[in-house]
């Protein structure tokens, strides 16, 4: 049977709209200050990682994006960006290497 997957179909599964409205919201926390752009490398890692993983237990039409893969998936996009500015600043204080980090910078002083 090929399965939705062989086809290239993509279904929606029925979910609990207040259970996944927290879960927005708390996805909404973690990424506060986050662009358009880095909201969207955060979609594309967390579904990456949901892939290898179904690929690696060669179950890819029971390939599901977890909030697991989304927790994996900020502290990877932080931890490059770190590493990026930690990289620009060792460069001189050129402009920031991420994009988002003046913005968490400003939020940080503010929030002092």
């Amino acid at each position: 049977d090929g399965g939705a997957a062989a086809g290239g179909e993509c279904t929606l599964e029925r979910v609990d709209e207040r259970a996944f409205g927290a879960w927005v919201d708390g996805l909404a926390a973690q990424t506060e200050g986050f662009s358009g752009a880095a909201i969207s490398g955060l979609v594309r890692a967390a579904v990456a990682r949901a892939l290898d993983r179904a690929v690696s237990l060669a179950d890819t039409a029971g390939c599901r994006v977890t909030g697991a893969d989304f927790g994996a998936a900020i502290a990877d996009l932080r931890s490059s960006s770190l590493e990026l500015e930690q990289a620009g600043t060792a460069e001189g204080g050129a402009a920031d290497a991420d994009p988002d980090a003046a913005g968490r910078r400003q939020q940080q002083q503010q929030q002092q």
